[in-house]
């Protein structure tokens, strides 16, 4: 799944994989490192942290874990979310090196997967269609 990303913001990137396939943190730690050139992996993972918080904030993806019958997003608040995401990540010795099923997973919530699919349509290719069968997950409450 190494297809273009050019052109994409960090937002774009994130919700074209999510209309594909569960994310993981390495793709997230990945995607801010292109958008934004930086190299210092605790910078990369702050500045991670804080691109994924506004896409939770904004209701198109919704942090996870994978279990045997699938997607099963968090029964917390985003705010909550954010700060366990957060904590967890900023429990690895070295930023970069979280791996799948390490903090969370993401799934996008309908309308994600409706940016994320007009992504792939402007790039010219439909998103991979994944044999997943995921229930569509609605975007966590702002408040407690």
């Amino acid at each position: 799944m190494n297809r273009s990303q050019n052109r994409r913001t960090f937002d774009e990137d994130i919700l074209a994989r999510a209309a594909e396939d569960w994310v993981t943190p390495g793709e997230v730690y990945w995607s801010a490192n292109s958008a934004s050139g930086l190299v210092d992996s605790g910078l990369l993972r702050d500045l991670s942290i804080g691109l994924l918080a506004r896409l939770i904030l904004q209701g198109l993806v919704v942090p996870g874990d994978l279990k045997t019958e699938g997607f099963s997003p968090w029964k917390m608040s985003a705010g909550a979310a954010i700060s366990r995401i957060a904590r967890e990540w900023l429990a690895f010795d070295e930023p970069s090196a979280v791996y799948p099923g390490a903090v969370f997973w993401l799934q996008a919530t309908p309308t994600g997967v409706e940016i994320g699919e007009s992504v792939w349509e402007r790039e010219g290719s439909p998103p991979l269609k994944t044999p997943r069968t995921a229930k569509p997950v609605q975007p966590l409450a702002v408040s407690e």
